[in-house]
């Protein structure tokens, strides 16, 4: 009786979408201390006449969904241009989270913003490098 051997699996994929899960999860969190941070800056609180709170409610939302879809098929192996979007949508918000948290007006010094976006960002190129590395396990 012959088996069959099975293709090489690896936990790359597995690990690279948790990873991009935890971003999209960091995303929303600093977004949302972003977004009470900036109600707490402005005398009027956050309304439609802040500058800098449609732009990071627009990339915490589309962060957030966008690595946790991208992660998601990460795990179950699928679609790995939606896995590579989703990390640079993750990768992208925390960008975001940086610039805008280091130009709001409660943040003068660069370390608030560093530890709002940097774990974002990073966690995002790790989970973008482990799923290109394991591409050939994608269909």
């Amino acid at each position: 009786m012959v088996q069959e051997s099975s293709p090489k699996r690896s936990v790359f994929p597995v690990v690279g979408g948790i990873l991009l899960i935890i971003g999209s999860i960091l995303c929303s969190i600093t977004g949302a201390i972003g977004l009470i941070a900036l109600s707490i800056s402005y005398p009027y609180g956050v309304g439609v006449d802040s500058p800098r709170v449609i732009p990071l409610a627009v990339f915490v939302v589309l962060g957030f969904l966008g690595g946790l879809l991208g992660g998601i098929m990460g795990v179950r192996r699928k679609y790995i241009a939606l896995v590579i979007t989703g990390a640079f949508m993750v990768m992208a918000a925390g960008f975001v989270n940086i610039t805008i948290i280091t130009r709001a007006h409660y943040s003068t010094v660069m370390t608030d913003a560093l530890l709002a976006g940097l774990p974002i960002i990073l966690v995002s190129i790790f989970g973008l490098i482990l799923t290109v590395v394991s591409r050939d396990e994608f269909y």
